[in-house]
């Protein structure tokens, strides 16, 4: 009888993030082999949710499909944050940029979650799109900045406005 080696199946790779392995892929097909280390990492800006970057392939012999330990990690974006000192004790608060007006005869959407109060977190990103018939007149987006001396933050450039689409007739 013949015995074939526990392997694992490849990892999804997470949003903003990417997966690299430890061991090399026995088949070309994307299959690890027993006790490889797959290692999470995150783009620019963003960090890992979990206690550890690294799952190992792992099995029990009862058969050759394995699978890696604990859950999937995932990338989330970065917060950035100010510190404030109150009765001797040192606080970190999230930067949070306000709500932006929407243009007259248009949108703004973000790429970052509200928190309910109608702020964005640092980093997120307004961007901007006219109804038909009207032209965007300045930048699509906007992204929230701040240096830490506050926790409000302010998003950059300007809002850009909605003007309609001229029509000429002679």
């Amino acid at each position: 009888m013949c015995s074939s080696a526990i392997t694992c199946p490849a990892l999804t790779i997470p949003n903003n993030g990417s997966v690299s392995y430890g061991g090399a892929s026995p088949n070309g097909i994307g299959s690890y082999p027993f006790n490889s280390n797959a290692t999470y990492n995150c783009d620019p800006g963003f960090s890992l949710v979990g206690s550890n970057d690294t799952r190992t392939c792992t099995g029990d012999g009862s058969s050759i499909s394995g699978a890696f330990d604990r859950v999937a990690l995932t990338c989330e974006r970065e917060l950035q944050f100010c510190s404030i000192t109150l009765a001797n004790y040192v606080f970190a608060i999230a930067i949070m940029c306000p709500f932006l007006t929407t243009p007259v005869n248009g949108s703004v959407t973000y790429t970052s979650t509200s928190n309910g109060n109608s702020s964005y977190p640092f980093n997120s990103m307004a961007i901007f799109s006219c109804n038909t018939g009207f032209s965007l007149v300045g930048g699509n987006n906007r992204t929230c900045t701040g240096d830490g001396s506050s926790t409000t933050g302010t998003f950059n450039g300007v809002n850009p406005i909605c003007e309609g689409t001229r029509i000429y007739i002679q």
